[in-house]
């Protein structure tokens, strides 16, 4: 019986750590009156960038460098920046001075598709993240175009 629970123990764990993303989520929504949405675009010859920064609040450390970027069509609610765009396993495993506490910052800007000029954009921050939750995929920016 005890080989059976150890065998379950060591399985279970092996399954978590397969399931483990180490990435985070953007989502962004319009306030009725916003003059930022794709509704007050001059036209439809635009897509959105959502641009990600993840620093270290407790060490003073940039993690993101460069920032990554996503592309999103005018359609879309949110984006999903994956474990290697967070750059965060890695640091997480190493030993720090103080406990990693992240402050995450998400700028969502409508692009012109040909020009790449910003038309406008808006900002979004969650701050005192730990490499936990972002093992756990439970960081999620919200930005409000206001």
């Amino acid at each position: 019986m005890k080989k059976l629970i150890t065998l379950l123990a060591v399985l279970l764990i092996g399954t978590a750590s397969v399931f483990a993303q180490w990435d985070c989520d953007v989502t962004w929504t319009y306030n009725p009156n916003s003059d930022c949405s794709p509704e007050e675009l001059p036209s439809q010859n635009f897509h959105i960038e959502i641009t990600l920064d993840i620093f270290d609040a407790a060490n003073s450390n940039q993690i993101t460098s460069p920032d990554p970027i996503n592309t999103e069509a005018l359609t879309e609610f949110s984006t999903y920046f994956t474990e290697a765009q967070c750059q965060l396993k890695d640091y997480c495993d190493l030993d720090h001075d103080d406990t990693p506490s992240f402050t995450v910052t998400a700028k969502v800007a409508f692009v012109h598709n040909t020009t790449q000029e910003e038309y406008c954009y808006a900002y979004g921050q969650v701050t005192g993240k730990t490499c936990t939750q972002f093992y756990n995929s439970q960081v999620i920016v919200p930005v409000v175009f206001n």
